[in-house]
């Protein structure tokens, strides 16, 4: 169903979705929830370190009193940098190493509370056989995804995003996870996936594809953290804004 958007909506999301803020110097570190995330797309790592209060809807955690989160590989060391957008506060980190299996561990080094040391191996690469260049795809197409190998300790993933015009000012959009035949290939045909169902497309236009397919594993999370936190080692390729044609 198309889903219609005015302002007063909009700002009200806004105004909930920011959330409240703790400082860390006030917290034991088991009343802190960490969700740690380091991801790969083949080139970069990205490390991304999101600390709540208590669980993930738990206000945000912003480092204080000479709190820091350090990340560290074989070749290099960062003092992850606070980043903030409308929605949280997350503390951020690039690195250069993207090797299968490469070792990553985070730190969260406190001035009068107990430390939280973790650590996460990178998921081994991948890049895609099929598609490669592909620019178009019809609705009613079988699309076939072929990756270049498997890892047998890590899960695969694929999600489809898609989005259309939809007249003069609408928009129409969604997501679908596709589930994978084996670890390294799956088919479908679009139409099938009822990703239109229940829509009306005359209107429709400047239709797009987007293929990620995400390879992960998890790591060993401090227990100093609460319980229901995690850390995730993550290999990421996307191939973007694939015309779709109905």
């Amino acid at each position: 169903m198309l889903k219609k958007f005015s302002l007063i909506p909009i700002i009200i999301f806004i105004s909930s979705a920011c959330t409240s803020e703790t400082n860390s110097d006030q917290l034991k570190t088991k009343a802190i929830q960490a969700d740690i995330k380091v991801s790969s797309n083949g080139d970069r790592t990205k490390v991304t370190v999101e600390l709540n209060a208590g669980n993930s809807f738990g206000s945000n955690i912003r480092l204080s009193g000479g709190d820091k989160i350090i990340a560290s590989t074989s070749t290099e060391q960062k003092v992850l940098k606070e980043d903030i957008d409308i929605l949280d506060i997350d503390y951020e980190g690039r690195f250069g190493l993207t090797d299968d299996n490469a070792n990553y561990y985070i730190e969260l080094k406190r001035q009068a509370e107990a430390n939280a040391f973790s650590q996460v191996s990178l998921p081994l690469n991948f890049e895609f056989i099929t598609p490669t260049q592909i620019s178009s795809i019809n609705y009613n197409q079988d699309l076939f995804i072929q990756l270049d190998g498997s890892d047998l300790n890590s899960t695969t993933e694929l999600s489809l995003n898609y989005g259309c015009k939809n007249g003069d000012s609408g928009t129409f959009s969604g997501s679908t996870n596709v589930s994978f035949i084996n670890s390294s290939s799956t088919s479908m045909n679009l139409s099938d996936l009822g990703i239109f169902r229940n829509e009306d497309t005359k209107d429709f236009s400047d239709c797009s594809l987007d293929i990620i397919v995400e390879r992960y594993r998890d790591g060993e999370i401090s227990n100093s953290f609460s319980s229901n936190s995690r850390i995730r080692g993550i290999q990421l390729r996307e191939i973007k804004n694939i015309k779709l044609t109905l």
